[in-house]
């Protein structure tokens, strides 16, 4: 038997720029927000108490210098927060599903639909209160979902997971 390698020509591939996007909800964008207040908040609170309890701190010099700092660090964890948000979308074809995220650092995540061991839907407390849920998306080999989809309205993501589910074949009763 021959073994044989073919090329394929570049300008067949499928074009990324083809791929429609859908956005995930804008609600989400709520619980980022309470999310990152939640966050910050602890953040402050561990560094008033450092300062409280550390007397070699409680100078107005340091204690201007370590809140400027956490203000500054906030501010730009907003702005990278707020940002990426307006590139979360995901997409869905025939073959597979996409997800994309990232401002500073961008990330297209690809799952088909043959390598799907399993998908399930979660909703933390702050998703459920503005009815979002997360879909997660696993193959085989690992523990962590390999794609995690959230800010997804609550009745699209379980359409989705009873969708992949029936394109997988994952509705199938083994013998």
């Amino acid at each position: 038997m021959e073994f044989k390698n073919a090329g394929i020509a570049l300008d067949q591939l499928p074009r990324a720029e083809e791929i429609q996007w859908q956005p995930i909800d804008p609600r989400y964008r709520k619980v980022l927000w309470r999310q990152w207040l939640i966050t910050w908040a602890l953040v402050l609170i561990a560094a008033a108490l450092l300062v409280f309890f550390s007397t070699s701190l409680q100078d107005i010099k340091w204690i201007s210098l370590i809140a400027g700092g956490l203000v500054l660090l906030a501010l730009l964890n907003w702005v990278v927060v707020a940002r990426s948000f307006t590139f979360k979308a995901y997409a869905l074809r025939e073959h597979d599903i996409f997800y994309r995220t990232g401002w500073l650092l961008q990330s297209v995540r690809v799952c088909p639909f043959n390598r799907i061991q399993h998908c399930s839907v979660d909703a933390g407390i702050l998703e459920r209160k503005y009815g979002l849920s997360s879909l997660s998306v696993f193959t085989a080999g690992g523990n962590e979902a390999d794609m995690k989809i959230p800010g997804l309205p609550e009745p699209i993501a379980t359409s989705l997971r009873e969708w992949i589910i029936q394109k997988t074949g994952g509705h199938e009763q083994s013998l």
